[in-house]
């Protein structure tokens, strides 16, 4: 077995690269002030033992040098650590008569909004121009209320510089963390905007004075005071590809980019190391194979046969004889002499490297390739005469398991975790939900069941609890929820919310998802599904779903309740009745970890995230209340409600007595909560929904058939032949929409054809597009109508012949917009369709196949 490596170099240097992507810039840190050369300037961060208050009774302290590098020359506040809480600037200018915000003041602090600063402006940055910043109530800057950041603290006008999860105009999005420091010499260091998946693109430029372990990328000059250099990589990608706007890349295109961050080392040589399989070595210049090269096993170096320019980028793909990865590689390395007399001889000889497992298959190009090679040599050494005739021939392929795997629809959701540690009554609603401040009874009950030795098992709701493990809802009592085992009904263990409700009262669970860390930023999540079922519930309830940053405050006490160390018992919760949070099942110990109302560690008690809490209302509005069995239920997200998820500190369960006349009870059960996202980015048009998810087919709209149960040979990309990830593309009206994923850049001239599985269980779009192309928008791209079929159909498309087979028979009416035999650094994946109604469509396991077998000999 061998192991594929790649060395990467710029000319005569090796380099070290690292990938970024365009949204992972540093955030919290680094604001440019509307305006320079101000005076009395007071920056604000927030702190529950501030002495300064706003109008909404939020405490702040004044920053000083430990907390920031605060500039009223420059006009900039960099804080020296990132940012979970808000922060807001005062200053004056002009001698105290001018204060931020005045009509006066803040000329060419923003980048322009194409749409200007009119009501109802949703535009876009436009870096080539400016604006002015002032307080004016009917101003909107990219969709945002100009006064929404406009806030009074200590009776003083000031500015919201941020506030995490909600984007700041003022915030620098230019700097991006590295491993290492910057070079001395900044020749030794590239930052390029790349194509994605490719090993070149266009250098940058950037700043050599910047902070240690960071890069600073620049549009114009060194400027800190221009807008442009906040969104240095605005103008250099698709104007819809939102990277740094409020809706980053949620809606629009994709961002095609990323960046590549280089070290150089000088090189002596072009050296490989030890152990480096003569025959391997593969080379690429500036993306295009190249063969004019020759490679020495016993040095490792690699010699070209011509200068190499100063720019030329050179990745040297290889193998070596340690494996950690990929196996079944077959070496065999045999030669012979023939002597036929003293003076003529011949030497022949054969090298194979092929992998011989049948049903594998590789998921970057070069993993597997191989090639057979026979040489014959013929000699004659004579008094007057000597004479030698060489010839060879090889045979190689770019693949020998025969499929390059290119979208396997794996990317991975976020669980939500159901544990008896992760179970806290929810804090009042804030926002979104029809209720009254009186909490009915969420009762508690513990199902493990406890043996001699201390130890315990979780039963299900049908064992018979033991009377002293039901808790009443009083002081000294517990609260809900509590978990139980299903019994393998569901993939999970299950929540459940038992309440008492007398008319118009609520009770609440929640699901803490940082307890005293930084939120999450689930803002790519396509859908969110879980598994529920509601045990003698009443009718006149009804159930709220929310998530995002939550409130903190669950007894509405105003006191930051928390535990100091993992051995506490708990924390006060006093809502009704004086319990506690944060005990063991047993309530006779503490849990083990530090329990808290802190969700974000921020130290304040948080209320709810301004538009960052997503609300899901049952009763048909958005969903149904499940039935006494269990259901799936499936929540598709709209860009709007993405937004929401930037800064999630928890989920959580609201249920309502809504009849205003009578009591109600019942049980709750709910677990497998998934928050799913997808590599495939949607454009759908104005007005229409279209949500792309990655899940386990069993959480699909359709999941029957399964994709085995009509391809058991589509198990060879997975463990077994049961239900697979796929890719579910969900759209709710009538239109055109599109969705672009990335996959590793493959050369189309390495195989014949391009594979994929699709399912379209309800009304198939009428016309479909499938892409397959490189930056420059070489490549493959077809339409055709679908099979309206509830089972799986496997496509291929023979590029080389121009044929489309659905499950092995040509389909006859197609229409090819590009086949570029030859296209290089393939690598943007794009599904399109032309849609008459609301539909479903399924897709996986895109694939190469039929690797081109080569051929070649010399004499």
């Amino acid at each position: 077995p061998a192991e594929m490596k790649t060395k990467y170099f710029i000319g005569q240097y090796e380099v070290d690269s690292s990938r970024t992507e365009l949204t992972d810039y540093i955030k919290g840190r680094f604001f440019i002030l509307p305006d320079d050369n101000v005076e009395d300037l007071k920056v604000y961060i927030e702190d529950s033992s501030g002495t300064y208050t706003d109008l909404n009774s939020r405490k702040y302290r004044l920053a000083d040098s430990d907390d920031a590098i605060i500039s009223s020359e420059e006009g900039i506040v960099f804080f020296r650590n990132s940012l979970n809480v808000r922060a807001a600037v005062y200053y004056t200018k002009n001698s105290g008569t001018d204060t931020v915000g005045d009509g006066s003041l803040g000329f060419g602090s923003l980048a322009k909004d194409t749409d200007g600063l009119g009501a109802g402006s949703f535009g876009q940055l436009d870096i080539s121009d400016t604006d002015q910043f002032q307080f004016r109530h009917s101003d909107e800057y990219l969709g945002i209320v100009v006064d929404s950041w406009k806030l009074s603290i200590d009776s003083k006008t000031a500015l919201l510089l941020y506030e995490p999860g909600v984007f700041s105009p003022f915030e620098m999005l230019s700097v991006y963390s590295l491993p290492y420091l910057l070079p001395d010499n900044p020749a030794l260091f590239n930052a390029a905007l790349t194509d994605i998946s490719l090993s070149f693109g266009k250098n940058w430029d950037f700043s050599t004075t910047f902070d240690d372990y960071m890069v600073r990328l620049l549009y114009n000059s060194d400027s800190f005071r221009d807008p442009a250099n906040r969104y240095p990589l605005a103008a250099s990608i698709d104007s819809d590809s939102h990277i740094y706007e409020p809706d980053k890349i949620l809606t629009g295109t994709p961002a095609n980019k990323e960046l590549l961050f280089q070290r150089l080392f000088p090189a002596g040589s072009y050296n490989l190391g030890d152990n480096v399989l003569d025959g391997s070595v593969s080379v690429k210049i500036n993306g295009l194979d190249e063969y004019r090269f020759s490679f020495n096993p016993e040095s490792g170096t690699v010699n070209f046969l011509f200068p190499i320019p100063a720019d030329a980028h050179i990745d040297i793909s290889y193998r070596t004889m340690a494996s950690t990865g990929l196996s079944g590689d077959l070496m065999v390395a045999l030669g012979s002499k023939y002597n036929f007399s003293d003076n003529l001889y011949m030497e022949t000889g054969v090298g194979l490297r092929w992998n011989l497992l049948d049903s594998s298959y590789i998921e970057h190009p070069g993993d597997a390739s191989g090639s057979i090679m026979g040489t014959t040599g013929l000699s004659y050494k004579g008094k007057n005469l000597d004479f030698k005739l060489d010839a060879g021939v090889s045979v190689h392929s770019p693949n020998t398991t025969g499929i390059l795997r290119l979208a396997g629809m794996n990317k991975g959701g976020f669980s939500v975790p159901v544990s008896a540690n992760l179970l806290y009554p929810a804090a009042l609603p804030e926002t979104n939900v029809t209720i009254t401040e009186t909490r009915g009874k969420l009762i508690y009950k513990d199902y493990h069941e406890y043996n001699s030795s201390g130890s315990s098992t979780l039963r299900n709701l049908n064992w018979s609890i033991p009377a002293d493990q039901i808790y009443n809802y009083e002081n000294g009592g517990r609260t809900g929820p509590y978990i139980i085992s299903t019994n393998s009904e569901i993939e999970g263990d299950a929540a459940v919310l038992e309440y008492e409700l007398a008319d118009n009262e609520w009770v609440g669970g929640r699901i803490p998802l940082t307890l005293g860390s930084t939120p999450l930023d689930l803002s790519e999540t396509q859908s969110i599904s879980l598994q529920w079922k509601h045990i003698t519930g009443s009718d006149n309830v009804t159930i709220y779903l929310r998530m995002g940053k939550l409130s903190e405050d669950l007894d509405t006490d105003g006191s930051l309740d928390k535990e100091i160390s993992i051995y506490d018992s708990g924390f006060n919760f006093n809502d009704i009745y004086n319990m506690k949070i944060g005990l063991a099942p047993d309530s006779k110990s503490g849990n083990d970890q530090i329990d808290t109302e802190d969700l974000d560690g921020n130290s304040i008690l948080d209320k709810e995230g301004s538009n960052l809490v997503l609300t899901k209302t049952g009763g048909g509005t958005d969903f149904t209340e499940p039935g006494s069995s269990w259901d799936t239920l499936s929540l598709n997200l709209s860009p709007s409600d993405r937004e929401m998820l930037k800064e999630v500190t928890g989920f959580e369960i609201i249920i309502v007595e809504t009849s205003g006349l009578t009591s109600a009870s019942g049980k709750l059960l709910i677990g497998d909560i998934i928050f799913s996202g997808s590599s495939f980015v949607t454009n759908p048009l104005s007005g229409q929904n279209v949500t792309a998810r990655e899940i386990n087919e069993l959480l699909s709209t359709e999941p029957s058939p399964w994709l085995t149960t009509n391809f058991p040979d589509a198990g060879i990309f997975s463990s077994g032949t049961g239900a697979q990830n796929v890719a579910e593309i969900i759209w709710d009206a009538i239109g055109n929409w599109e969705t672009t994923s990335f996959t590793e850049a493959v050369d189309l001239s390495d195989y014949n054809k391009i594979s994929f599985y699709m399912k379209t269980p309800t009304t198939a779009p009428t016309n479909t597009t499938f892409s397959f192309t490189n930056p420059s928008g070489q490549g493959i791209s077809l339409s055709f109508t679908p099979e309206g079929s509830p089972n799986w159909v496997k496509y291929t498309i023979d590029y080389k012949n121009r044929i489309l087979t659905a499950n092995g028979l040509v389909k006859n009416v197609i229409d090819w917009q590009n086949r570029d035999l030859n296209a290089a650094s393939v690598n943007r994946l794009t599904l399109s369709a032309a849609c008459s109604t609301a539909g479903t469509l399924l897709i996986d396991e895109v694939h190469m196949e039929d690797p081109v077998v080569g051929f070649s000999g010399a004499a």
